[in-house]
C-alpha cells in the first residue's frame, strides 16, 4: 500500500508541474550546464539546465527540497560522483522538460 501512495504521489507531482511550467518559465533563475557540484538552493530556483550536466567523479550535489530545475532543451544530468535530492512531501523538487 505504502508503494501505491508514493506513485499517486509521484503522478500528481508531474501534473501540477506540467500546469506549472508556464508560471516557472517566467521566473528568473540560474543557468547551469558543464560540472556541477555544491548545493542548488531555493533561494537560487530556479535552475534552468541550458546544456548536459555532470558531476565529477568524487564531487556531490545537492539539490534542496523547493527547488525547481527546468530542462531548456533536451539536456540530461550524469551523475559519475554522488547526488542528492530529497524533496518533503509539501516542499517537492520539481522537475520541468521543455
Amino acid at each position: 500500500m505504502r508503494m501505491r501512495q508514493s506513485y499517486q504521489s509521484l503522478v500528481l507531482t508531474v501534473v501540477a508541474a506540467l500546469g506549472m511550467s508556464g508560471f516557472y518559465s517566467a521566473l528568473p533563475g540560474a543557468e547551469v550546464s558543464g560540472a556541477q557540484s555544491g548545493r542548488w538552493t531555493l533561494v537560487g530556483s530556479p535552475y534552468v539546465v541550458t546544456g548536459n550536466v555532470v558531476v565529477p567523479e568524487g564531487m556531490k550535489l545537492t539539490i534542496e527540497p523547493g527547488v525547481v530545475v527546468k530542462f531548456a532543451g533536451y539536456y540530461s544530468i550524469k551523475v559519475n560522483g554522488a547526488l542528492s535530492a530529497m524533496g518533503r512531501p509539501l516542499n517537492k523538487i520539481i522537475y520541468l522538460g521543455e
